[in-house]
């Protein structure tokens, strides 16, 4: 009894090994071939790049021009643009304005619109930077000569530049070549001085005693100097009006007398 009690104990023994033995050989099994069967599952989508974002978009006459990071930056930007052409202007009579209806907003916009710094975002505003649509006159152009490179008609850019005198064009002058094209517009107002010299007054004093023709200067006088005050007007740097504003005396001049003879000769 003893004797078949403990075959039995072993046999069983033996075949609960191998069970276990089977079941882990199995599971290693499905895990391999798990691993190298190809995923029947789609492969999972990166998320896309966003093509839009917000940003601080600067708006001229109601239409986007050029966006930045921030409303600092933005409002960095409109000042840089100012200063462009304020920066070489000592006697500013009022702090740069612009032409255009210009604001601020935050809006999604495409990244090829958003500028790296408030510094290229200035020259693009004020078309000193290579901007598709803009012209900046060079010496010896002419309307025509513009015209004709940019292959547009004289009456084409009198409408795109609405009060400029395309017959009076000056070196640096801004203009809009393509009715898409936007560029804001930098009103500086500063003052200019001029010095004039005032002629002495004459006065002449007859003689009877001298004969005509001849004259005597008993005082030379001397020439004042009065300063005149100008007031100029410039956009993009460029004048448009030059108006007079004031005088002042800074020496009067002195008369001069002269004595005139008016015995006839006989």
């Amino acid at each position: 009894m003893e004797a078949g009690g403990l075959e039995k104990l072993r046999r069983r023994f033996w075949i609960e090994r191998g069970a276990y033995l089977f079941v882990i050989l199995v599971l290693l099994a499905a895990n391999f071939w798990g691993r190298r069967a190809p995923s029947t599952k789609e492969p999972r989508e990166e998320p896309r790049k966003s093509e839009s974002a917000l940003r601080y978009v600067i708006f001229v006459n109601k239409r986007p021009v050029v966006a930045l990071r921030t409303e600092r930056e933005a409002k960095d930007a409109l000042d840089t643009a100012k200063a462009i052409y304020a920066a070489n202007l000592p006697n500013l009579l009022e702090e740069p304005a612009f032409k255009e209806n210009v604001s601020i907003e935050r809006q999604r916009v495409p990244e090829s619109m958003v500028f790296g710094s408030p510094a290229e975002a200035a020259r693009a505003l004020v078309g000193e930077s290579e901007r598709a649509g803009i012209h900046r006159v060079k010496r010896g152009e002419t309307a025509w000569s513009i015209c004709k490179k940019e292959g547009i008609t004289e009456q084409e850019l009198s409408q795109l530049n609405p009060g400029r005198d395309l017959s009076k064009l000056q070196v640096g002058e801004v203009l809009r070549v393509k009715p898409d094209a936007v560029v804001l517009t930098v009103v500086t107002k500063d003052v200019r001085t001029k010095r004039e010299y005032i002629p002495p007054p004459l006065e002449k004093i007859p003689s009877p005693k001298m004969y005509k023709g001849k004259q005597i200067v008993v005082q030379p006088g001397r020439w004042g100097v009065r300063e005149v005050r100008f007031v100029r007007t410039c956009e993009n740097g460029v004048p448009v009006s030059v108006v007079k504003e004031g005088v002042r005396v800074v020496s009067e001049p002195k008369r001069r007398v002269v004595i005139v003879g008016t015995l006839p000769r006989r």
